[in-house]
């Protein structure tokens, strides 16, 4: 008697476990909506259901294979603790040639399972842990569009949704890695988007996009909105560059460093309060110094107290440099200040002229002078 029990316990098994054939009509370019039940919902359980075709040839030459693994738990009427995790892996000899294109939460308002939308014209075989009852809705087994209870319409696809990863695991919920040890990705990592580069994050504060990437051999990061992108790495010739410019066009654009505050230093430590401090020569093929304080014209101001040439002589023969112009020793102490030296050079230039009109009047009047001697 216990023999006979046992038996009919592994035959149960086996049925629940048993492989079914799953036909999707329609289209090889559309995938269709499937309706599997989430049978288990009532005995607190995951469902966890397999999708398969191992044979590339079947249903064509070269039309694919796919081992796919779906655990769910539907939120039924918003009980919670819902979740979709998913594990696919896909061969196809053409890129086209994939199975799955999304998974959606039909019990929110009573509906019996989860829809997987699957590629039309292909053969599957599943295996579930409990009575799964597909249901296809491809206009051959079932009508299109299939309607939830809560009015919601799904039809077919035409493109893969963004989160289904066609070549792995697309888990719901979030991860914990616990282990103090290395953690590696051999591909590329994307947060909030499917990767473009090694390492991809889309969205928060000011930015859209943050992109790790190595193109044509030059290693970047990319941190960009829709309008402008800052890239910070090398060039092909190795030489680190930080650059941005306009997304459309293509242009580049301005650069701001620290535009509300802050100071700059390049080859040096310490900006000693200025905006920016280099360590080292600059090269540039034009400066433009902002004028902050006043220009000297006002020595040609009628009443400008000009020195005489007596008292310019005893200044020069005492300090040893012109008036109102720093010592060498005080230019060594505190530096060069551009638009003060060029202002005050500029003074003593207009107040040597100054000087020339004054001594070209002093030898008019003594030519003068020396003709009406001759004159005699």
């Amino acid at each position: 008697m216990r023999i006979l029990i046992l038996i009919a316990l592994m035959a149960c098994t086996l049925a629940a476990k048993s492989q079914t054939t799953l036909n999707v009509a329609g289209d090889g370019d559309k995938f269709y909506p499937v309706l599997f039940a989430d049978n288990l919902f009532l005995q607190s359980r995951a469902t966890e259901l397999e999708i398969g075709r191992a044979d590339v040839h079947v249903n064509g030459e070269w039309w694919g294979s796919m081992i796919a693994r779906f655990r769910f738990h539907m939120t039924g009427w918003g009980n919670g603790s819902n979740f979709v995790n998913a594990e696919i892996y896909s061969y196809s000899y053409g890129p086209s040639n994939q199975f799955v294109a999304g998974w959606h939460d039909a019990t929110v308002a009573g509906g019996i399972g989860i829809i997987i939308w699957l590629r039309g014209a292909t053969t599957y075989t599943y295996y579930a842990n409990g009575p799964v009852a597909p249901l296809v809705y491809d206009n051959v087994a079932n009508p299109l569009p299939y309607t939830e209870p809560a009015g919601t319409v799904h039809n077919y696809l035409t493109e893969i949704l963004p989160y289904v990863n066609r070549e792995g695991i697309s888990n719901q919920g979030t991860a914990y890695f616990r282990s103090g040890g290395p953690n590696f990705f051999q591909g590329s990592v994307g947060v909030g988007t499917k990767p473009a580069a090694k390492f991809h994050i889309a969205g928060g504060g000011y930015t859209n996009d943050i992109a790790a990437m190595n193109q044509n051999s030059a290693a970047r990061i990319d941190v960009a909105n829709p309008a402008i992108t800052l890239g910070i790495g090398y060039n092909l010739q190795d030489q680190p560059v930080i650059q941005s410019y306009n997304n459309v066009i293509g242009n580049p654009v301005n650069l701001q460093l620290n535009p509300y505050g802050g100071n700059v230093a390049i080859g040096t430590t310490q900006s000693h309060g200025h905006r920016l401090a280099v360590g080292g020569s600059i090269l540039a093929e034009r400066v433009k110094v902002k004028l902050q304080s006043a220009w000297p014209d006002y020595v040609f101001q009628p009443g400008y107290a000009l020195r005489s040439l007596e008292e310019l002589e005893r200044f020069v023969m005492t300090h040893r440099h012109l008036p109102d112009i720093p010592s060498e020793a005080e230019m060594k102490k505190t530096g060069l200040d551009v638009e003060e030296m060029n202002a005050k050079l500029l003074k003593k230039v207009e107040e040597q002229a100054l000087y020339i009109i004054e001594l070209n009047k002093k030898l008019a009047a003594l030519e003068q002078r020396v003709n009406k001697l001759d004159a005699k």
